[in-house]
C-alpha cells in the first residue's frame, strides 16, 4: 500500500490575538465644578479603535432628576436649559442611565473594565464614578482606573513652544488644529466626544512603530558610515614627482601614514590640507633654489681666484 503524505501543520491565525482593544472616550457637561455637590446633566461614551481611531459605537445620555444642584456659571458655559433637559422624554433616571452605560459596555468591550479617555478626563471620572455610586455601582469594576487624557500632551506641546496656550483647552485646541464639530454646538457632550477623538488622531500624527524606527536609524548609520571614506578617497592626490633629485624623507611617510588613519570631517578640511600640501612643496622648491643659487655663486667665486 502507498504511504499515505504528511500534512503540513496548520498555521494558527496569529491575527485574531493580536486584535486592536478599543478604548472608551467620553465627556460630560456639568452643574459645577464639584461632583459631590453638583449635578452630572448630560454625559457621553464612544468606543472607539485606537489604532484608526474610528468610532465604533456611540450613546449620548441625558440625566433626569428630582433636584438638580447647578451654578449660574456653570449653565452659561454649557447652555443648557434645566427645565427642558427635565422634560425631554428621552432623559434617564440615574439608575437607567448607569443601567444603559454597562449594557453599552458589554456589547462593544469584550473585556472589562474598559480602557477610558478623554480631554481632562479626571474630571469626567468623578462625575461619572459619583452618577455610579449613587445607584450602588462600582465605576471601576466597568471602566478602568487608568485612562488617557489629551491635556498632558497638549500641556508639553505648550511648554516645548509648539502651540499657544489658548490651545490647551478642547475649544482652543479644535480651532489650532482646525477640528471641525461635527454635531452640536461646543460643549456638547457627543459633540466634544467626537471632536476628542479628532483631537488624538491630530496628536497621534506622525508616530511610528518601533521597528520602523529601528530600520530607519540602520539605514542613516550606513550613511554615515560610508559617506566620509568617499571623501577621503578623492581627497588624497599621489606627490609630484621631482626631476633631478630623488628626496626620501621617512618622517614625511610616517606622516602620510597618520593622515591616512585620520578622516576629516568636513570637505573644508580637506582643501586646507591640500593647501598645506602645495605649500610645503612650494617651500621645497624655493629652499632647492637657493641652495643651487650659492652653489653658482661659490662656482663664481672660485672662477674669479
Amino acid at each position: 500500500m502507498a504511504k499515505k503524505s504528511k500534512k503540513a501543520p496548520v498555521k494558527k491565525d496569529s491575527t485574531k490575538k493580536s486584535s486592536v482593544v478599543p478604548i472608551l472616550v467620553f465627556d460630560t457637561e456639568t452643574g459645577g465644578f464639584d461632583p459631590q455637590t453638583n449635578s452630572l446633566l448630560t454625559v457621553a461614551f464612544a468606543a472607539v479603535n485606537p489604532k484608526t481611531w474610528q468610532i465604533i459605537d456611540t450613546i449620548d445620555l441625558k440625566i433626569k432628576r428630582d433636584v438638580y444642584h447647578v451654578t449660574g456659571g456653570a449653565l452659561r458655559v454649557n447652555r443648557i436649559d434645566i427645565n427642558k433637559l427635565n422634560s425631554d422624554k428621552k432623559a434617564l433616571a440615574p439608575a437607567d442611565a448607569v443601567q444603559t452605560i454597562i449594557e453599552f459596555l458589554q456589547k462593544n468591550f469584550k473585556k472589562l473594565p474598559a480602557k477610558p479617555a478623554g480631554q481632562n478626563t479626571p474630571f469626567d471620572i468623578g462625575f461619572v464614578t459619583k452618577l455610579f455610586e449613587d445607584v450602588g455601582a462600582v465605576y471601576n469594576d466597568f471602566i478602568h482606573y487608568a485612562y488617557l487624557d489629551t491635556m498632558p500632551v497638549l500641556r508639553l506641546l505648550n511648554l516645548l513652544g509648539d502651540i499657544p496656550d489658548s490651545a490647551c483647552s478642547l475649544q482652543g485646541a479644535k480651532r489650532h488644529f482646525g477640528i471641525k464639530q461635527k454635531r452640536g454646538a461646543a460643549h456638547d457632550a457627543l459633540g466634544d466626544v467626537e471632536a476628542t477623538v479628532e483631537l488624538f488622531r491630530e496628536l497621534c500624527k506622525g508616530l511610528s512603530t518601533g521597528e520602523d524606527a529601528v530600520d530607519d536609524d540602520d539605514d542613516d548609520d550606513e550613511e554615515e558610515e560610508v559617506a566620509p571614506v568617499k571623501k577621503s578617497k578623492k581627497s588624497k592626490k599621489a606627490p609630484a614627482k621631482k626631476k633631478g633629485k630623488k628626496v626620501v624623507d621617512d618622517e614625511d611617510d610616517d606622516d602620510d601614514e597618520d593622515d591616512d588613519d585620520e578622516e576629516p570631517e568636513d570637505l573644508d578640511e580637506l582643501e586646507d590640507d591640500e593647501d598645506e600640501d602645495e605649500e610645503d612643496e612650494d617651500d621645497e622648491k624655493e629652499d632647492e633654489d637657493e641652495d643651487d643659487e650659492e652653489d653658482e655663486e661659490e662656482d663664481d667665486d672660485d672662477w674669479e681666484d
